[in-house]
């Protein structure tokens, strides 16, 4: 025996389908939006946290690293090294509306970054010592707590935004 379903698709009803998928993402855009807003002003004031003086002696990975330092005048930034806050100050957040996808993105631009405080996904920390000792905190440790963070407030907004639509 075989079993046969037949369905009839009008245009009223595919265009009212479309019309609640769009209202959906229109309401998660904005739960999204407003978690943003709570979300990342607290991780980007503890990424611009500048670190603590620095620890002498320099703990080096290895001597083979002080050399290189000292022979390519502190890796062409000038011996001693003066920080500038770049790295602190280049961090962004943004949050990007893609194909069937919301996005918080957390940039810096900076290349040396994973030498000092933050580690790629899914790659070996390449943080070195000198960095640790002197205080410099692991970004992933606050990418990390804003995104359990993002996952605690961004329920709670996507039901407050269906709750003020249906009024």
């Amino acid at each position: 025996m075989v079993a046969r379903v037949d369905s009839k698709h009008t245009k009223r009803g595919l265009d009212k389908t479309q019309r609640m998928v769009n209202e959906w993402n229109d309401i998660m855009f904005v739960a999204a939006t407003n978690t943003h807003k709570v979300v990342l002003p607290k991780l980007l004031n503890n990424l611009a946290r500048p670190a603590p003086k620095v620890k002498y002696p320099i703990a080096w990975t290895s001597e083979r690293q002080r050399r290189a330092y000292f022979a390519s005048n502190g890796f062409g930034h000038g011996i001693p090294y003066r920080r500038t806050g770049g790295a602190t100050k280049a961090w962004r957040a943004a949050l990007v509306r893609g194909q069937g996808a919301i996005v918080s993105k957390v940039t810096n631009p900076n290349s040396y970054l994973i030498y000092v405080r933050y580690t790629r996904p899914g790659t070996r920390s390449r943080i070195q010592q000198m960095h640790l000792n002197t205080g410099h905190q692991n970004a992933n440790v606050y990418i990390d707590q804003s995104r359990r963070e993002w996952y605690t407030v961004y329920p709670r907004n996507l039901i407050a935004e269906r709750i003020r639509r249906k009024r």
